[in-house]
């Protein structure tokens, strides 16, 4: 793996967060550790768990080889280390920069995967950062993380702030937070929220807005039916296994509060 001095000091950096973030949420993590030891993570063992943000954060600290493997009664685990359902971090969090810094294994993933892996576990989790494409502010923590990022050209500094690059395209995609047309996921969905608030018919808009409490059931599943190819339908489709659209329901439900109609 080729990586300029920025881009290996990116790497190095985001795998430290990467288990910073993966033991702050391990349920082991408090009452194991004192004040001042907590920090640093020392033996920290992470649950696997089934989300795609904490298989993601597992994967890329297990292909360094920086995380032992253990059975769930947290015994060293020999067979199928892969499929563990818990790991212990070997290192402490300044013992694991160190160890970055020298001779990668051949299982290393590469900075994509692992920038991809970072931007699973922070996007949306409330330390401040986002995948929109509008500048955000950076916390101290994370500060130093970033300087990186902007001297890696993935990041831009606007005014106090930074934004996303189209640069981080690829691992915004694979991190599934990015579109093709290279805007986040959610804002995708505002517009097409928008779209279906400019566009809903009058029958359906008199039905559900005309008065009194929004019937959210009722209206994802109209929205099921009758909302498909990026438009309202005459037609609705019927549906073996139907799932009732609640998330878009209750946005449309937002725009009608905040419309004032």
């Amino acid at each position: 793996m080729k990586l300029s001095e920025n881009e290996r000091a990116l790497y190095v950096e985001l795998a430290v967060q990467i288990a910073i973030r993966m033991c702050d949420g391990s349920r082991y993590a408090e009452g194991r550790h004192s004040r001042a030891d907590r920090p640093e993570f020392r033996g920290c063992v992470i649950e696997r768990g089934h989300t795609s943000d904490v298989e993601a954060g597992c994967g890329v600290l297990r292909d360094l080889g920086v995380m032992q493997p253990l059975n769930e009664d947290l015994s060293p685990r020999e067979e199928e280390p892969l499929f563990a359902p818990c790991y212990r971090l070997t290192f402490s969090v300044s013992g694991l920069r160190e160890h970055l810094r020298g001779a990668l294994p051949a299982s290393a993933p590469s900075l994509s995967e692992v920038i991809a892996a970072f931007i699973r576990l922070v996007a949306g989790y409330g330390c401040g950062i986002h995948s929109r494409r509008e500048p955000f502010a950076v916390s101290p923590e994370l500060a130093p993380t970033f300087d990186l990022f902007v001297r890696c050209g993935y990041v831009e500094r606007v005014d106090d702030k930074v934004a996303w690059t189209d640069r981080i395209a690829p691992e915004m995609r694979a991190a599934h937070e990015w579109t093709e047309d290279l805007i986040s996921r959610e804002e995708a969905e505002e517009a097409v929220i928008d779209e279906m608030w400019r566009t809903m018919p009058a029958r359906f808009r008199k039905t559900f807005f005309s008065g009194g409490p929004v019937d959210i059931y009722a209206l994802g599943d109209v929205i099921e039916r009758f909302w498909y190819d990026g438009g309202w339908r005459d037609v609705g489709l019927t549906h073996e296994y139907p799932e009732i659209a609640s998330d878009r329901a209750e946005a449309l439900a937002r725009k009608f509060q905040e419309s004032g109609e």
